[in-house]
C-alpha cells in the first residue's frame, strides 16, 4: 500500500470500520492505542465519499445533512476517542 513508508519503519493498519456507527470508531480507536508505546498511535487519515445523482444546483438542506451527518458524526467521534492521547496526534486529517 505505502512501501516507501512501511520500509521506513511506520506500520499502517488498514481496518474495515463504518465510522457512521460510533461502535465502529470505538473499536478502531481500541485497535490503534492497543498498540501502546511499541507502536503508538500518531495520525488518522479520515477519508470518506458519497454519491448522490443530482446536479449541485439541485440539492436541497435535507439532501446535504443525509450526506455531511454521518461524515460529521464520524470526525467528532474520533476527535472525542482520541482526546488526550500521550504522544499526542500529529495528524488528523477529515478528507
Amino acid at each position: 500500500l505505502f512501501p516507501e513508508a512501511i520500509t521506513a519503519g511506520v506500520r499502517i493498519d488498514a481496518i474495515e470500520a463504518d465510522l457512521s456507527r460510533e461502535a465502529d470508531v470505538a473499536r478502531l480507536v481500541a485497535h490503534c492505542r492497543s498498540f501502546g508505546e511499541a507502536s503508538p498511535f500518531r495520525g488518522i487519515f479520515h477519508c470518506s465519499g458519497f454519491s448522490m445523482d443530482v446536479a449541485l444546483a439541485d440539492i436541497q438542506r435535507g439532501d446535504l445533512e443525509k450526506i455531511a451527518g454521518p461524515k460529521n458524526n464520524a470526525a467528532w467521534w474520533l476527535h472525542e476517542r482520541t482526546l488526550g492521547l500521550s504522544p499526542a496526534l500529529e495528524v488528523f486529517a477529515v478528507v
